[in-house]
């Protein structure tokens, strides 16, 4: 049986280090105790913090990990399929058994590698960017989508490559690592972007 106490909190989440196949969760929380985590599929059903600590149906991954007190803790995350969107729970439970609110964050894995073909078909430059990214698409129609995502996996933006052309405003963005979406109906490709 679980207790839920508001004085309980599971201050800081966030998904870093994200892969394919692979992220890194990091917790950071405002006591001792046990921070207990599943990943879902992104429309998966909400659940529970008992389900979280109990082990939830149709999840991909669950584990816990023991944390001190305003102290970051990191845990890797294994077995994600490439392109696909998840959502990390996570519920701290302390020593009295005491259980946080659910906390959660979306992420995005990102494509499978960027075979050769589809390099010679993209150019983005200049990168680091600090203001203007050129997007060039050298393929017959020239017409394609794109899509700007925190690291984290959140949209930013989104547009349209037309006759071989795109421009992306960056400079409303913190420096950082973000990564760039290319679509056009035969492919998705991602690329990251690092402004500065």
């Amino acid at each position: 049986m679980i207790n839920y106490a508001e004085s309980i909190n599971i201050t800081t989440l966030s998904v870093n280090d994200i892969t394919d196949v692979s992220a890194n969760a990091s917790f950071t929380c405002n006591k001792d105790g046990e921070v207990y985590y599943a990943v879902l599929n992104a429309n998966a059903t909400i659940p529970t913090a008992n389900e979280i600590r109990t082990g939830v149906a149709g999840a991909v991954t669950s584990d816990h990990k023991t944390v001190e007190k305003d102290v970051s803790a990191t845990a890797a995350i294994n077995g994600l399929t490439a392109s696909t969107a998840y959502t990390l729970y996570a519920v701290l439970v302390d020593d009295q058994s005491n259980a946080s609110e659910v906390t959660s964050k979306n992420f995005t894995t990102l494509a499978t590698g960027i075979n050769v073909t589809d390099r010679d078909v993209i150019k983005i430059y200049p990168n680091p960017v600090t203001t203007w990214l050129q997007i060039s698409m050298n393929k017959a129609d020239g017409k394609g989508n794109f899509s700007l995502y925190s690291i984290s996996g959140s949209k930013l933006s989104e547009g349209r490559i037309e006759n071989g052309n795109a421009l992306l405003n960056m400079e409303e963005y913190p420096s950082g690592i973000y990564i760039l979406r290319i679509t056009d109906g035969a492919f998705v490709q991602e690329y990251k972007v690092i402004k500065k």
